[in-house]
């Protein structure tokens, strides 16, 4: 038996005594406890033996796990751990965020919830690294509220302020107890404590995913078109027009503006208004023939560069048609253009894109029907028709009656340039279904006699490069 133990006995013995040279003595042999195992002169101090209970008992309970370090245990960090954890779920699935930000919030909340386990058990287990678990899940928590503020910030989010600064504030609190708690220090003395590789894994995860899950967040608040490899592709349809309705209405051309973008059933709809336009002055046949030749164009511009537009291209794989609704003056529909993804798929499928020759010429017939007219100023249109194996699309143009000088400074070049400064004023339906078949475009001059004078064709090369 150690000697310890032996005094240990000794002090609870009515025959007991205290030298003040060496301490407890046996009052007999006035000297320290000698005996092997048992001591035949034992007699027991049962008030001593009570006093002796009652402080291991106090010890004992001064060492357990209790009061405001069970409320920071199983509160603090348990039950903070775990709403933490559904909340962020809840929100992250509900607001379709994609497998990037998923991906992500999982490890943040996985690393977040394991660090809380683990700080758990830890303490009830006296490990040397309870208090740097406890710590570590502490600077999770701070870090999370800097985050939550740098987001607030940049999405302009007010709400986010008074979680981010209670999660700050509670955070200072829990470190401050760590360190100053008497509890904590008899149950992890300091110079027992360690910070082993484990926590500083976690905690470097948990930096990491946060990094990039705040860094996502700020760009996507600062792109006008975030990839959509952040959300689910519906909810990055849903995103992408709740932002851009923030920014309408705006002016896109002359007279004509965007009011908002609509989702509506199978559709996205995006509605125009034309602000001196009234349908009740104009009638009906014009916005049908420039419909269709608008959903030409469109198709056009996709299939040039079928990426160029991500939310038009997801909104297309989800199976939305979408749908361009042009309203007048007083918001009376003047035509609508509907692209469904069917159409979206075919126009991508050939090498090239084209409209039905058929559609062509009968917009050639029909325009005929209404010549001659006054074109180019002075001058007339009197044919339009097509040629090459419809290849080409000609305009026959009689100059207007003129003497000889007069003539003679009408050169080609001079032809070729009125034609080229003038593009965007001869742009008529028949042309832009022209451009979209990437056609020859030719002007043939006849004199006012009907002789042929000039002709200036204006081929793809040529009139690509002017837009």
């Amino acid at each position: 038996m150690e000697v310890a133990d032996k005094i240990k006995i000794c002090s609870t013995c009515k025959n007991r005594e205290f030298n003040p040279e060496c301490g407890t003595v046996c009052s007999f042999t006035k000297e320290k406890p000698s005996f092997d195992d048992k001591c035949d002169k034992y007699v027991a101090d049962e008030a001593q033996l009570s006093k002796e209970a009652s402080k291991a008992e106090a010890l004992e309970e001064e060492k357990s796990i209790s009061g405001w370090l069970a409320f920071f245990l199983w509160v603090g960090v348990g039950l903070g751990a775990l709403i933490s954890v559904i909340m962020g779920l809840a929100q992250t699935f509900g607001q379709g965020f994609g497998w990037f930000f998923t991906s992500t919030y999982l490890i943040m909340m996985g690393s977040l919830l394991v660090t809380a386990i683990l700080t758990i058990i830890a303490f009830y287990k006296r490990n040397s690294n309870a208090v740097a678990l406890a710590t570590t899940y502490i600077a999770m928590i701070v870090l999370d509220g800097v985050m939550s503020l740098v987001i607030a910030a940049v999405s302009e989010d007010s709400s986010m302020y008074p979680q981010a600064f209670r999660q700050l504030c509670w955070g200072a609190i829990w470190f401050s107890y760590l360190r100053q708690s008497s509890k904590v220090e008899l149950i992890v003395p300091i110079l027992t404590r360690t910070w082993n590789k484990l926590e500083k894994f976690i905690l470097a995860l948990y930096i990491l995913s946060l990094s990039i899950f705040t860094l996502s967040i700020v760009y996507v608040h600062q792109s006008e078109n975030p990839q959509n490899i952040f959300f689910t592709d519906s909810s990055y349809i849903n995103q992408n027009i709740a932002e851009a309705n923030k920014e309408l209405p705006i002016s896109i051309a002359d007279g004509i503006v965007l009011q908002r973008i609509n989702k509506e059933q199978d559709a996205v709809v995006y509605i125009y208004q034309f602000s001196n336009v009234y349908l009740s002055e104009t009638g009906t046949d014009y916005w049908t023939e420039n419909a269709s030749v608008n959903r030409h164009e469109m198709l056009y511009e996709l299939y040039k560069d079928p990426n160029s537009d991500a939310f038009l291209t997801t909104c297309f794989k989800e199976g939305y048609n979408v749908i361009y609704r042009y309203n007048d003056a007083v918001s009376e529909t003047l035509y609508t253009v509907t692209i469904t993804p069917d159409d979206y798929k075919k126009a991508l499928e050939g090498k090239s894109y084209k409209c039905p020759i058929s559609e062509l010429s009968d917009l050639v017939y029909r325009y005929n029907l209404q010549l001659p007219t006054d074109y180019m100023g002075d001058a007339s249109l009197r044919r339009i028709y097509l040629a090459k194996n419809d290849s080409e699309l000609v305009y026959v143009v009689r100059l207007p009656q003129m003497s000889l000088d007069d003539m003679s400074s009408i050169t080609t070049s001079y032809l070729k340039e009125y034609v080229s400064s003038n593009w965007s004023d001869l742009y008529d339906s028949m042309i832009r279904l022209a451009i979209v078949n990437q056609m020859d475009i030719c002007f043939e001059f006849n004199t006012y006699s009907g002789i042929e004078y000039a002709k200036i064709r204006m081929t793809p090369e040529i009139y690509n490069k002017m837009e």
